[in-house]
Parts: C-alpha cells; sequence; structure tokens
C-alpha cells in the first residue's frame, strides 16, 4: 500500500480516472495496475478485463479518460471538462460533433490566463492533434459543416453517411481499398452514385495522407491540388505563393509542400522495389533462392533445360500479401510480359527527366476553374502553353519540343558545341530550327565530326556585317585551324608561295605586289578580306590596281567601293536606313541603342571617348586643365559669346568665375547659420596648376570655337529640382543674416509667393517662371516684371541632388547657371553627343565601328590600340620621334606677368595648336605597321605598351598604367609630388624642368645622369619635364636594352641605321638586319 499511495503522489495522472470510478475499492485496484504497468494503457486494459466491478463500460470510460489526457498533455481542466459532457464518450464524438468555432470556444473556455491570441492559437493546436488522431472523424465534421465550402452535395452527403459507420476506419493510416472491398460500407448508396464516392474517397486519402491541418484539406481540394504528385511538381515558392491568401498560415503550407515532396519519393522508391520483386533475373539458381519462379516472366526467361522449381509458401504469402493492398507492379502499369522496355525508355532514364523537365517548366494541368494569371490556372487546350517559362523555351528552341524520346537519342553522345552549331546555323538559313534525331550514327562518329553542318549559313554569315563580330568566314577560320596544327599558317604560305608578279609594268607589278602584302598582312591579324574591306574602306587590290585591271582610268571612289562590297555606316550598326541611326532614338542614346549594338560596356565607352583617334577635339595638357577648373557650362558660355562675341566672352568669363568663387564660401555660411555643417576632413595635398586670369582670357580666344565638336557623354537629364536661397552678401564674403528660402524649381519651373491667381502647387506657391532645359534661360510669367539685378545676385540654387548654381543677368535676360553639376549616374538618360549639344555624325560613327572593330581583332586595350594608331599614323620629322605637345595657353612674353591685372595688357595669345584636325585613321599602311608591331613582339620580348614607347608617348591610362609603374611609386612620390596627377587627372602640365627633378627620372628610367645628358644632346631635347620628353628617354633605354648595349654605344649605332623610331616597319627592319648582322659574327663595332 506504500507503493499505491507513493504512485498516486508521484503520477497525478491516476487522479483524472477517480471521476470514472465510484467505489473505494475499484480505485485501489486501478491504482495497482496502474502502478504495476506505469500507465501503459494497453497492459493496464488486458488486465483490467475480468476484474470484479470493471465491465466494458467501465474500461470504455477509463479508456477515453486516458485518451483525454494523452491528447491534452494531461491538461486536468480539459480532462474534466469533456469527462462531465454526456455527449461526448470518445475523441472520435468530439472531432465529429464540434465545428471550429465551437471548438475553439471551448477550448479558450477552460484556459483561465494568457492573452486571447495565445488562447486561440493552444485551441487550434489541440484540435491539430486530435485530427492526427481522429482524422476520419474530423473530415466527417468538415463535410457536414455547411460553413465551410467543402462537398457540400449529394456526394458528400454520401461520404460522410459510409465513414460514420466505419467508427474504426482511420483514413490516415488505413487503405481505402480495404473500405472498398467492404460491399456492405456502400449498400445504401446508388450504383450511379458509388463510383463517384469511391473516386472521392481516394482524394481525400491523398490529401489527408500530406495534411496536418484539417483546415488544409478542404483548401487543397477545392484548389483541385490533390495529390503528393501534383504538390510537389510546383516549386516551394510558387505553391506557397498559391495558398497565400487562404487561412492557412506559412508554416503550414511549407509543412505540407515538404510533406509531399517526402511523399513522391516514398512512392518512387516503392516502386522501383516492386518493379525488382515482381520481375526476376532470369537465372533460375537466383530466382529459386528468392522464390520468384512461379512469376510468368520467370518461365519466360528460364534457361533451356532448367528443371521446374514449384514456389515456396514464402511466394504464395507473398502474392496474397500484394492482392490483400491492392498493390502490384501490373496493376500500376498494365501487363508487362508482353512487351521489353529498355532502361533508356524508363521512367528514369533521361528522357523521361527531360519531360519531367518540360512539365515542370509548363505547371498546366491544374484547376481549370481558376482565374487568368492565377499561377495554378489550367488552359482550356491542355496543349496550350501560352504564358509559361516552357512557351519562352519553345519560342527560342522550338526544336526541343519536336526531339524523338529515343534511345538514340538517349545514349549517342554529341560535343554540345555541335548541338548550339546546329541551333545557330539553321536559325541563320532559315530563321527557324529543325530538330535532328539520331538514327545509325555512333558516338564515336558525332564526335569525330559534325554531322549536320549547314553550309548555307556561312556563305551568309561571310557577307553580313552586323553585329561587329560578323563577317565570319568559316572556311579560312578552319584553314587556320588545320595549319596551325601543322605548325604552320595561312601567313607563311601566303609568303612562301607568292605569286611573282614580274612583266613589262612596272608600275602593274607593283600594285599587284602591293596587293599581295596586303593579303599578307591582313592574315598575319588574322583580317580576313572581308574585315579587311570594312576596317581600311580599302581591298587588297587597291583603287590604282583596280582600274589597270578594269582598264577603266575614270574609275572613281564610289565605283570601287561598290565593286569591293562596301556598305554604308547605318548597315556597320545594323541600322536599316542613315535618318534612324542619326535621330533623337538611334545611336546617341548610350544605354539603350550605343553599348548593345557596338556590344561594349560604359567603361569602354569611356575609355573610347579618351582616345585621341575618336576624339581628336578634346584638348591636351594645360588646355585641358583649364577647360575642366571653368564652373561653366560650355551650352552657357556658347549661348553668351553668340550674343557678346568671344573676346566679350574672355574678359566676362574671369569675372563669373571669380563670383562662382564665392558659392562655396556662402555655402559654408549657410550651413553654419542653419545648423547643418558637417564634420569633414582637409583635402590632401595636391599638384595643382596655377591658372592666372589671363590664361582663361587665351584659352576662351584660342580653344573655346575648336572644342565645340569634342564628343562627349551628356546626362541627358531633365530638370533640376531644388530650392533658391535669398542671401546678403558684404564686400568681406560674409554673410550677415541667415539664408532664407524664397522659392522652388520643380520640373523646370520656379514656383514662389504670389497673391495673383495662378495654379497653385501647395497652399503657399504658385507657378511664376520657366526654366529652359537646354539653355538656363529663365522666363518669367510676367513678361513686364521689372529684373532686380541686385536681388538677383544674392540668389543662390541648390539641388535636391547637391547641384548648385547662380543667376545671371545676360544682355537683359536671366539665365540659372550651374557651379556644380551632379553626374546622375542613370545611363538610360545618357546621351552620346557633342559639347555644342550637336550630334555626331555619320564620319564620326564610321571611326568608331573601324576601331572597335579592330579592337576586338587585335585584342589589345583601347588605350594600346590608340597610342598604336597616333605612334604609327604620324612621320616624325626629327630623330627623336616624340609627341607634339600642345601649346602651353599663356599670355605673350611681352604682356604683364601680374595675374590679377585682367585688364587689355595681356598681348597677342598664342595659338598655334591646331587641334580637332582629323589626322588618325585606320588604312593598309596601319594594318601593315600593326603587322610589323606584332612580328617585333616576338623579337624584343616586351609588353605591347612598353613597345608601343619606340613609336608614341607613355601611356597614362588605366588603373595599372606604365605611367603609374615608372613614376608613381612611394619612393619617388615621396620627394617629386610633380609627377602626380593633377585634381583633373592631367600629368606634367606644369613648367618643371627636367634637371630639376633629374634623380626621380633616373631612378625611374633606369639611367644615369651621363646617359641623360648625352641624349639630351644626341636628340636635342630641351630641358622641360614633359611625358613627350620621359617618353624618348624611356624608349631609347628600352631597345639599348634589348640590344644588350650601354647608353653611349646605342647611340652610336643611330648614325649607321637611321631612324629606327621612324615606324614599326622601320624598326622591325632593323632588328632583322640587327639579328642578320650578329648571325654572320659582326658587331656593331
Amino acid at each position: 500500500m506504500a507503493t499505491t499511495s507513493e504512485t498516486i503522489k508521484i503520477d497525478p495522472k491516476i487522479d483524472f480516472f477517480k471521476f470514472d470510478l465510484q467505489a473505494e475499492k475499484q480505485k485501489k485496484v486501478f491504482a495497482v495496475i496502474f502502478s504495476k504497468h506505469n500507465g501503459n494503457w494497453s497492459a493496464i486494459k488486458s488486465e483490467l478485463s475480468g476484474k470484479e466491478g470493471f465491465n466494458d463500460t467501465v474500461i470504455k470510460k477509463l479508456e477515453f479518460t486516458h485518451n483525454l489526457a494523452a491528447w491534452s498533455n494531461n491538461n486536468a481542466e480539459l480532462v474534466s471538462l469533456f469527462q462531465k459532457d454526456e455527449d461526448t464518450n470518445s475523441l472520435r464524438d468530439i472531432a465529429i460533433s464540434l465545428d471550429k468555432t465551437a471548438f475553439i470556444d471551448k477550448i479558450k473556455a477552460t484556459a483561465h490566463t494568457g492573452t486571447d491570441e495565445e488562447k486561440r492559437a493552444f485551441a487550434l493546436n489541440l484540435r491539430r492533434d486530435l485530427f492526427n488522431i481522429e482524422p476520419t472523424a474530423m473530415l466527417v465534421n468538415l463535410v457536414k459543416d455547411p460553413k465551410v465550402p467543402f462537398l457540400n452535395d449529394a456526394t458528400g452527403a454520401n461520404i460522410a453517411a459510409v465513414l460514420t459507420k466505419q467508427p474504426e476506419f482511420n483514413i490516415k493510416t488505413t487503405s481505402v481499398y480495404e473500405l472498398i472491398k467492404n460491399e456492405t460500407a456502400f449498400k445504401d448508396i446508388s450504383a450511379d452514385g458509388q463510383d463517384a464516392v469511391k473516386t472521392q474517397l481516394k482524394i481525400l486519402q491523398r490529401i489527408a495522407a500530406v495534411s496536418q491541418d484539417p483546415d488544409a484539406v478542404p483548401v487543397l481540394f477545392n484548389a483541385k491540388v490533390q495529390s503528393a504528385m501534383q504538390i510537389s511538381a510546383l516549386p516551394k515558392a510558387q505553391f506557397m505563393a498559391a495558398f497565400s491568401e487562404s487561412d492557412l498560415d506559412e508554416d503550414t503550407i511549407a509543412q505540407i509542400h515538404h510533406n509531399a515532396q517526402q511523399t513522391k519519393v516514398r512512392n518512387e522508391h516503392f516502386l522501383m522495389s516492386s518493379r525488382e520483386a515482381a520481375q526476376p533475373t532470369g537465372v533460375a539458381m537466383i530466382d529459386k533462392s528468392l522464390n520468384l519462379t512461379g512469376h510468368p516472366q520467370a518461365k519466360i526467361m528460364r534457361p533451356v533445360g532448367s528443371s521446374v522449381v514449384e514456389p515456396l509458401s514464402v511466394g504464395k504469402y507473398l502474392d496474397k500479401s500484394i492482392t490483400k493492398h491492392n498493390l502490384s507492379w501490373d496493376l500500376l502499369f498494365g501487363d508487362a510480359d508482353f512487351c521489353e522496355c529498355g532502361e533508356c525508355n524508363s521512367v528514369y532514364s533521361p528522357a523521361s527527366y527531360y519531360v519531367e523537365l518540360l512539365n515542370y517548366l509548363r505547371n498546366n494541368n491544374l484547376d481549370p476553374d481558376r482565374k487568368p494569371g492565377d499561377p495554378l490556372a489550367k488552359k482550356l487546350d491542355p496543349k496550350d502553353i501560352s504564358g509559361t517559362p516552357l512557351e519562352k523555351l519553345f519560342n527560342r528552341r522550338p526544336d526541343l519540343g519536336c526531339l524523338e524520346l529515343t534511345c538514340q537519342n538517349t545514349n549517342t553522345l554529341i560535343l554540345y558545341v555541335d548541338l548550339v552549331n546546329e541551333v545557330m546555323e539553321n536559325y541563320v538559313a532559315f530563321k527557324r530550327l529543325k530538330p535532328f534525331n539520331v538514327d545509325d550514327e555512333t558516338s564515336s562518329e558525332l564526335l569525330a565530326e559534325p554531322q549536320h553542318t549547314e553550309y548555307k549559313a556561312y556563305c551568309i554569315l561571310k557577307s553580313e556585317v552586323y553585329p561587329f563580330t560578323l563577317p565570319y568566314h568559316q572556311p579560312i577560320d578552319a584553314a587556320r585551324s588545320y595549319l596551325k596544327f601543322l605548325d604552320t599558317s595561312r601567313y607563311e604560305l601566303i609568303n612562301t608561295f607568292r605569286k611573282n608578279n614580274a612583266g613589262d609594268d612596272a608600275e602593274l607589278t607593283k600594285l599587284k605586289d602591293e596587293a599581295l602584302d596586303r593579303a599578307a598582312d591582313a592574315e598575319f591579324l588574322e583580317i580576313t578580306k572581308e574585315e579587311y574591306v570594312i576596317l581600311t574602306k580599302e581591298c587588297f587590290e587597291s583603287i590604282d590596281l583596280m582600274r589597270k585591271l578594269k582598264n577603266n582610268p575614270a574609275l572613281t571612289q564610289q565605283e570601287y567601293w561598290t565593286i569591293i562590297d562596301g556598305k554604308p555606316v547605318h548597315e556597320y550598326y545594323g541600322y536599316d536606313d542613315e535618318a534612324t541611326m542619326l535621330s533623337d532614338n538611334g545611336l546617341t542614346l548610350i544605354k539603350k541603342e550605343f553599348l548593345r549594338r557596338t556590344g561594349i560596356d560604359y567603361y569602354n565607352l569611356v575609355n573610347l571617348l579618351l582616345t585621341e583617334t575618336i576624339n581628336p577635339c578634346m584638348p591636351k595638357g594645360r588646355a585641358k586643365t583649364i577647360m575642366e577648373s571653368l564652373r561653366f557650362s560650355y551650352r552657357f558660355l556658347q549661348n553668351y559669346a553668340r550674343i557678346h562675341g568671344v573676346d566679350k566672352m574672355a574678359e566676362d568669363l574671369v569675372k563669373m568665375e571669380k563670383f562662382a568663387d564665392l558659392v562655396p564660401l556662402i555655402k559654408e555660411q549657410i550651413e553654419l547659420l542653419t545648423g547643418k555643417k558637417a564634420l569633414s576632413c582637409p583635402k590632401t595635398c595636391e599638384y595643382q596648376v596655377e591658372i592666372c586670369d589671363k590664361d582663361i582670357i587665351c584659352w576662351a580666344k584660342c580653344y573655346f570655337e575648336k572644342i565645340r565638336k569634342m564628343i562627349v557623354i551628356e546626362n541627358g537629364r531633365g530638370c533640376v529640382d531644388g530650392k533658391i536661397f535669398l542671401t546678403l552678401r558684404e564686400s568681406n564674403n560674409t554673410v550677415e543674416n541667415a539664408a532664407r528660402v524664397v522659392a522652388i524649381v520643380k520640373e523646370c519651373k520656379i514656383y514662389g509667393p504670389n497673391n495673383k491667381a495662378q495654379t497653385f502647387v501647395d497652399k503657399n506657391l504658385v507657378e511664376i517662371a520657366k526654366i529652359d532645359q537646354q539653355t538656363g534661360k529663365v522666363t518669367f510669367n510676367d513678361a513686364n516684371a521689372p529684373i532686380d539685378v541686385k536681388t538677383l545676385a544674392s540668389l543662390f540654387f541648390v539641388g535636391e541632388k547637391g547641384d548648385k548654381g547662380i543667376f545671371l543677368v545676360i544682355n537683359n535676360e536671366v539665365y540659372l547657371v550651374f557651379t556644380e553639376q551632379k553626374d546622375s549616374c542613370n545611363l538610360d538618360t545618357a546621351l552620346l553627343q557633342h559639347l555644342d549639344g550637336t550630334p555626331l555624325t555619320v564620319p564620326e560613327y564610321d571611326k568608331i565601328h573601324r576601331f572597335l572593330r579592330l579592337w576586338r581583332k587585335l585584342g589589345w586595350s583601347i588605350d594600346e590600340i590608340d597610342k598604336a594608331i597616333i605612334g604609327l599614323s604620324v612621320t616624325k620629322a626629327s630623330l627623336n620621334g616624340s609627341v607634339s605637345e600642345p601649346v602651353e595657353i599663356l599670355c605673350d612674353a611681352s604682356a604683364s606677368d601680374n595675374c590679377d591685372d585682367v585688364g587689355n595688357d595681356c598681348g597677342d595669345c598664342v595659338c598655334d595648336e591646331d587641334i580637332c584636325v582629323e589626322v588618325f585613321d585606320i588604312n593598309p599602311r596601319l594594318i601593315h605597321q600593326l603587322a610589323a608591331v606584332k612580328k617585333l613582339l616576338d623579337l624584343t620580348g616586351l609588353d605591347l605598351i612598353k613597345q608601343l614607347c619606340f613609336w608614341t608617348s607613355i601611356s597614362t591610362s588605366g588603373k595599372k598604367s606604365l605611367y603609374q609603374r615608372l613614376l608613381l611609386t612611394h619612393n619617388i612620390l615621396g620627394i617629386h609630388k610633380v609627377f602626380k596627377a593633377d585634381s583633373k587627372g592631367n600629368y606634367l602640365t606644369g613648367d618643371a624642368k627636367l634637371l630639376e627633378h633629374l634623380p626621380a627620372v633616373m631612378a625611374a628610367l633606369n639611367l644615369s645622369a651621363d646617359d641623360i645628358q648625352e641624349i639630351k644632346q644626341d636628340s636635342g631635347m630641351d630641358d622641360k619635364l614633359s611625358l613627350a620628353n620621359l617618353s624618348l628617354l624611356y624608349r631609347y633605354r628600352l631597345l639599348s636594352k634589348v640590344l644588350g648595349l650601354r647608353i653611349p654605344a646605342f647611340l652610336s649605332i643611330l648614325p649607321l641605321f637611321g631612324d629606327i623610331f621612324k615606324d614599326a616597319d622601320t624598326s622591325f627592319e632593323f632588328m632583322e638586319r640587327w639579328a642578320k648582322m650578329e648571325d654572320a659574327g659582326f658587331s656593331y663595332q
């Protein structure tokens, strides 16, 4: 008894059963048995049977109490609540009698603590647990509940009737076929209605198997998503999105999808296991041991002469078990004994996976009643794939839908590149795709050589010029590959077996030899004849040769262009006509048109516009520094000069620049007075070029008109919104009182306080003026309003993104002039145009596309291509071969040196530099020089950017430019700041002397002081520290190192070989002669 008493104290659960036991003797007996079996109800129930006082009714009540305690997690109030309810004698009664609302209210009434949401959550969890315990009863409740839109028809009523009569049937754990085989369960249902009931019961079992929440069953049923296969076929994100508007929470939806995936995997594993069990191996010994010889397939595949082995009792048991559960391979897929299915045609073959992938992309076999646009909507036509990812795929690859699911297509190996070529060749040739099914070809044949090459496509590509990767000459490309494998090249063949053109006509012989030389140069650079025509606008046969060959001395350039199959510029960009290319919707739109048609990115476009070849109007050196230092837009200065003349504009520009200098001071004062001053770090010390007022005047007179055709990237933005402040300025440039907002700018309109009837933006502001987007001209709505110049001088504009501007009165007209503009970084509105706002011309676009095609062909950087064109297109007159530096924008020496005076004492400005002259072009001579450059690379072993210094200046472009590697090292910059770029990115634009920085130059170029002095004397170089002079010193150092000579010895050979830096061809001839001299055993001495 001590044990009983102790048990009762230890396990309070035993107290729940006292409600069902009236006599003390019953309680004591039950307590002993309960303690003996540690609460194991099965053992307790078994021992209670037959005990005095424990009849079936009492045991049934005790079992109900046990189930209540287990279900409620020993919640005493819940157990007591349902024990006292005379209508509930089992969990099934609770599940079948209480709808959702009644159930929640009843459970919440037992909870005395917690919020209403917490009580509701507790009730819903109990309801889910009850569904897992009594799923059949819960489904009957849902079907009978008129408030739940779920099988509210005669079929639903029959289902509820059938399930009500089968209280022991668990739809989650017992196969529905067991219920179907019970004919008595359907005896009250008409024969016509039985099929519908059986079908819906199967659906309910499939849904209940993946649902842990009873509310999910009607949701999935009504959505026609009624099996684990359907659910798992949908991506998880799409499945959750489809049911996001239902009452199910995200966790429940995600769990259903997870359960469906697990069920699918389980079923697939069962099918494979069933297949292996049902189909014997055909080996008698193995089949006998596995008891599989009784299968009909075993008799068919039994070896000749083998004895008949009777099936064992285990086999009979297996057949009986399979039949009992209505499961077999033949039942699911039909009789498999009358046909043979190879692995390549099975449900686990690559072809099957391919079909599953297409179905996954389609997702077009679900609810036909959903609204259009619903992710689960089914098309009226089962073959309709409109709006699906599968449609997009077939739009690109219609041949994929026509491939045969054969073993040949499955097992035969084909190179991926061959498949890609088949697709592209057919699209180019026929504008449609043909499926190529493998018939009798073998993998070895297909891997060795493509079988379906469409040569018509290559005939088309040979003549196409857009995109920039065309034209493509497949036969020549193939020949190059074969010859490379043979350790030779087409260039060597052309040079070795070139035709002897000697004849009586010396000029004709020369022209024919020139044609062969052009062909050899083009082939060395792997340029075809068609590409040569595009790049140089000439053929291998020059116009002079063509005139002789056609006996037509009057052959015009246009006729020659037609003969060599030249095309208009717009066709090279893929346009049908020139007007479209030059329109506002043409190439001037950078993102939409130019970048897409040229195939380059924005970074490459910026580098392209920095080249002298494409943008010859861009000033250099000091002129560029002055231009970049100006705060006023070119468009504004252009309008000013149009009204007042360039000379007046040049003088007033200095005054306006001084006025603009006040803007940062005013802004700082405004920030201090308004409390918006932010902590900022001081600027680092930078090398700056001193610019005086006279320099600005001379720049305006000499360069202003010349740079108007410079190609630039215009922001192309719309109006700049912001606020207009009013400030007071004193002579000492201070602000006495705080600035205040007097107007706002929105969509190129100025709004301010006005009492007149206008269109109000808000309650206090009305439109008072408009701003011209292009010129900045301000037009007041009241044309008769007087212009207060003093007030306008006190106005200051600040844009929402930091743009700053001032108001100026020019010729009695008011202009908003921006002193600081922020880049919008929006390529959608960026435009490609000239600095003066005019569009690019056809010749400029012609030069751009030829430059880009050459860049892609050679594989060099844009800067390297530009340096090569500049260095190899201009013939130098002097030995040093230096690139001419821009003339400095300075007043004449006779003028005053005082930069503070801005009067008319500046004297004559030096305006000798002639910029914006298009002297650089891609022509046959340049191609010949580029071929020589590539040949020199093999002879010298130098990097390309270093070798280009033979004929041009040291490159300063790029993050790792040659200039940076040589002169921007820490040890040099630590002492000599002069080599560092100024704030605008320009190098060596000052007046520094070479000898003043001789140690740095010696260290950077690895030259001694004597070497530098000898080079200066030999070349006649001045003492200025410029990029041209450093480049001259560097090229001497480079070539002397390649030849293994010291500088004095190198200088001594220059008179013997002449101007070896004239061009690349001359340098190559020199290197060839030097090599021959050394091979012959001679020395330079």
